[in-house]
């Protein structure tokens, strides 16, 4: 019976708070709470209402992805929304070029 108790022991995967989730993820814990609600992160949902996460699906949302194949499921990916390169930042825009300085 000790043995069954101790096989149980080393499959309970340790869960993260809300807070913890939301230092890794550098977000703010709201965030973390919304993107559960939604689906967007793997949450156990406690009786009291709270969340709990495991580590390990936090970790993974911090992989890096393959850029030619961005996950729209990961509340983490995103993409510009005007298809725009970041090269393009870089110069000024002609509206704006007579009122500098």
């Amino acid at each position: 019976m000790l043995g069954d108790m101790d096989l149980h022991k080393s499959q309970v995967t340790p869960l993260i708070d809300t807070g913890a989730a939301a230092r890794m993820l550098a977000v703010s814990p709201d965030t973390v709470r919304r993107w559960a609600k939604n689906g967007k992160i793997s949450a156990v949902a406690l009786p009291s209402g709270r969340f709990r996460f495991r580590r390990a699906d936090i970790e993974a949302l911090l992989l890096p992805t393959m850029p030619s194949a961005p996950s729209a499921s990961s509340p983490l990916s995103s993409s510009p929304a005007s298809g725009a390169d970041k090269s393009s930042f870089d110069e000024p825009l002609p509206e704006l070029e007579g009122m500098a300085g």
